[in-house]
């Protein structure tokens, strides 16, 4: 959230605030229409960090929506329709963990109480509160940890939620992910599936699963790490026998999608606040 992308520097793909609010829409939608065919009755959501963009770098100012508590209140909002309107149908639970791009520090540190200087957090204890008392069947499972968050479901299924950055460039993600699952074990803890996010490309594998993002291909995604990336998000149906299915949604295309509500004042952009008001003067130099 609070990026603007632009077709012309992302293979076509373009983001702000009202694609971001239909792509969510649609989410829900279709994960609805697989629920239901299931016969699913209760919905676990998992959050995996990155909801705000950063704002450190200085193409990430020219890209940037709003401020970023406009933006981390709007993105609030957005999420507290996709839940109820989940609520309707399923009993719910959310948790998650932080991102290294919503760190609201300079650096990105493992201790809770240092990793909670994060928009992701905010997001997350924004609407526990908001759910707290009001709907029955909707409840925030407060993370065993902000950087690896282990939620266990009745029936014994373990899923360990990470955002992914942890996942050095010098190790395959496969190995990474087993050395993981190895430490849990080692402390009686059994992961039957790992899911994070990160790197912007959906991948299901037979253990773990990499959710792709809402936004899509950006500008450093597409040109600078050669990415040819869609937006899209995963949905997973967890088994008796501890396996998931898991189903990827594409959510590129949104046109004739009715989002869902947002507030005007929130959205505003800063980008031709900022124009306005730079002077600029030219000079022959002889």
């Amino acid at each position: 959230m609070n990026e603007l992308i632009f077709p012309e520097e992302s293979f076509g793909n373009q983001f702000d605030f009202t694609i971001a609010s239909k792509r969510l829409k649609k989410y829900i939608t279709e994960a609805i229409k697989i629920f239901d065919y299931n016969n699913i009755t209760t919905c676990y959501i998992f959050f995996t960090g990155d909801f705000i963009n950063s704002n450190r770098r200085f193409s990430e100012k020219l890209a940037q929506s709003t401020s970023l508590v406009r933006a981390s209140l709007l993105t609030t909002y957005l999420l507290e329709q996709c839940i109820v309107e989940l609520a309707t149908k399923y009993k719910v639970f959310f948790s998650g963990t932080v991102g290294n791009e919503s760190r609201i520090d300079i650096d990105m540190e493992s201790s809770d109480i240092l990793l909670s200087e994060n928009w992701d957090y905010l997001i997350y204890n924004n609407l526990a509160i908001i759910f707290e008392n009001k709907y029955d069947n909707v409840k925030y499972i407060k993370p065993t940890s902000l950087l690896q968050n282990v939620i266990s479901l009745p029936n014994g299924f373990n899923a360990l939620l990470t955002h992914g950055h942890i996942f050095k460039s010098n190790n395959t993600i496969e190995k990474s992910i087993a050395l993981l699952m190895q430490r849990y074990l080692y402390k009686g803890i059994p992961i039957h599936g790992v899911f994070f996010g990160h790197y912007h490309m959906a991948k299901i594998a037979d253990n773990y699963a990499q959710v792709s993002s809402l936004c899509g291909g950006n500008s450093y995604s597409s040109n600078d790490l050669m990415y040819v990336s869609r937006a899209s998000q995963n949905i997973y149906i967890i088994n008796e026998d501890l396996s998931f299915n898991g189903i990827k949604i594409d959510l590129q295309n949104v046109e004739d999608i009715e989002g869902y509500a947002i507030v005007e004042e929130l959205e505003r952009y800063n980008i031709p606040n900022k124009l306005g008001n730079v002077k600029v003067t030219i000079e022959n130099i002889v």
